[in-house]
């Protein structure tokens, strides 16, 4: 089951693709530096391995200057690129397969895999997510696409990141991880439930792990307050994104 209320979405916000579903610009939202983030420099999506002919000339209208593939090689290898893409991989492979969420249990038990999981993904991941950040702070790299499988959990976790860091409130952070849950289509949902049924995990389970719940990402970004001291202190101490960056980016994506 997924979630039957999400929030409203603003239809400026979302691409309409045949074959790639959850394309977002992230523009549009307050910031309290004041002004809103800009529309047209930063998008997220889902899988583009699907992209029709009529995609591809939609996304070349954007003029994106990289596109970032987060997934495995695996993943990669399994589906690729229509588009050529920048590989910047946020999980393993053998962590991918090492992560069984604990036996039995209900969604719950499934959300709160789903936000260790994400949490393990800030631990180890710094770098790469730091990455993509400095590629905002370069005029000449953006606008800028970045994708997962789904466009949800890796995609949605830079993207709140890249949110916080431009001043964007709480609750609209939250607001945007939440609304993958809308957008999905059902053929996705289930090709993920039986994905994950070949790995044993009972529904119940599955349901917390497969949408996108709210709670998960406040627990991720609390997460980042109380263990880094915020977004701004962890991508300077995992990648090294200084206060120079930090302000450029701020200053190129906020009107």
């Amino acid at each position: 089951p997924m979630p039957l209320a999400t929030p409203p979405l603003d239809e400026r916000r979302l691409l309409r693709l045949s074959g790639a579903h959850n394309v977002r610009d992230l523009g549009g939202y307050r910031s309290s530096f004041g002004g809103t983030v800009r529309w047209g420099r930063v998008f997220r999506a889902g899988r583009l391995d699907a992209l029709t002919a009529a995609d591809v000339g939609a996304l070349r209208s954007l003029d994106l200057a990289v596109v970032y593939d987060l997934r495995t090689t695996e993943e990669r290898s399994h589906a690729p690129d229509v588009i050529p893409t920048v590989h910047v991989p946020l999980l393993a492979e053998e962590r991918m397969r090492a992560a069984t969420p604990p036996p039995g249990g209900d969604r719950d038990a499934g959300e709160r895999f789903h936000a260790e999981m994400t949490m393990a993904m800030l631990r180890n991941a710094g770098p790469q997510i730091s990455a993509i950040m400095f590629t905002l702070a370069d005029p000449t790299r953006t606008p800028m696409m970045f994708h997962c499988t789904a466009g949800k959990d890796r995609t949605g976790l830079v993207a709140a990141l890249i949110l916080e860091l431009l001043g964007v409130g709480r609750d609209d952070v939250l607001d945007d991880y939440e609304l993958s849950a809308a957008l999905h289509r059902p053929s996705d949902i289930r090709s993920m439930l039986e994905h994950v049924a070949d790995r044993g995990i009972p529904p119940e389970v599955a349901a917390g792990l497969l949408a996108a719940p709210r709670g998960v990402m406040r627990d991720v970004l609390r997460y980042v307050d109380g263990e880094f001291g915020g977004v701004d202190r962890y991508l300077a101490e995992q990648g090294g994104l200084d206060r120079g960056a930090v302000d450029t980016i701020r200053n190129s994506l906020l009107t």
